[in-house]
């Protein structure tokens, strides 16, 4: 019996130490990984929420269609912005987007807070950017600027990264009108080399043009009427501006417009636009007309 006691009594001993230790274990390691472990996900929420606010996000109506992992940056209390090449691709996006969609416009909204000294900071930041993209090519007219005062903060260096947002949004009814009137009413001076048609950059614009709006307008259909100057025989003027007419349209079909939509014909030297008898009316009669109905 005093065996046993002794031997319960070294267990116990062995039981108390042991919870001991793993209570000391428990908090003196575990309980500093934990709080560490919490302190860096704390951190990472921070820095992934920083970097969620640097994403810049293009959208046409609520589409998102291009998402970029850097804006547009400005610095507090200044109207210049940073280039459109500090962001990789943006300029390529913006004009592709602009001339496979003839009827949208880029609309530009710059940030500015209350804390800055210029109230029009936001416009004046917003025709900044727009200059650059005129420069680099994008009409005016589809170009739309605004100010926006919004809440947000400038790190250290006074710098925030996502200072600019950019919308595609419907274009002004008056220049999409014009713009349509002059797809539909296309005067063309294509050069030939023996009897060839060479293509260049205004037909190439144009024929892209013409496949938005038949898309849009998809009942419309294409005429296309050779015109030539005088020089010549009238039968063979008839000739000349049919083949002419048909090299116009066979450049469109092989571009993807359907030839059930597309009609061809001839008035040769008959309906001048200018005086036949000089150089400058023969250059101006000796043209290509497209109208879409």
């Amino acid at each position: 019996m005093l065996n046993y006691l002794k031997a319960f009594f070294v267990f116990m001993i062995w039981v108390a130490i042991a919870l001991t230790s793993h209570h000391y274990i428990t908090h003196q390691y575990f309980g500093n990984f934990n709080a560490t472990s919490a302190e860096n996900s704390s951190n990472k929420i921070e820095k992934e929420t920083v970097l969620t606010q640097h994403i810049l996000e293009i959208k046409n109506g609520k589409e998102v269609v291009y998402k970029f992992a850097n804006g547009i940056k400005i610095t507090k209390n200044k109207e210049i912005v940073s280039a459109i090449n500090s962001v990789p691709f943006l300029m390529d996006s913006l004009s592709l987007f602009l001339k496979n969609n003839y009827n949208k416009q880029l609309e530009i909204i710059g940030k500015y807070t209350t804390l800055e000294n210029n109230a029009n900071l936001g416009n004046l930041r917003a025709n900044s950017l727009k200059n650059e993209l005129i420069s680099s090519g994008i009409k005016p007219t589809k170009i739309k600027t605004s100010g926006k005062n919004e809440t947000f903060n400038f790190n250290e260096n006074d710098v925030y990264y996502n200072g600019i947002e950019l919308h595609f949004t419907p274009l002004n009814k008056r220049v999409l009108d014009s713009l349509e009137n002059n797809i539909t009413n296309k005067t063309l001076y294509s050069n030939y080399t023996n009897n060839k048609l060479i293509i260049n950059n205004e037909l190439v614009d144009y024929t892209n043009l013409v496949k938005q709006y038949l898309k849009n307008n998809p009942t419309k259909i294409i005429e296309i009427t050779g015109h030539t100057n005088n020089k010549g025989y009238y039968k063979n003027n008839l000739i000349i501006g049919q083949n002419k007419a048909n090299s116009i349209k066979a450049y469109l079909i092989k571009n993807g417009i359907s030839e059930n939509v597309i009609t061809a014909l001839s008035r040769g030297e008959a309906e001048p636009i200018a005086n036949k008898y000089t150089d400058e009316g023969k250059a101006l009669n000796n043209r290509i007309e497209i109208r879409i109905k």
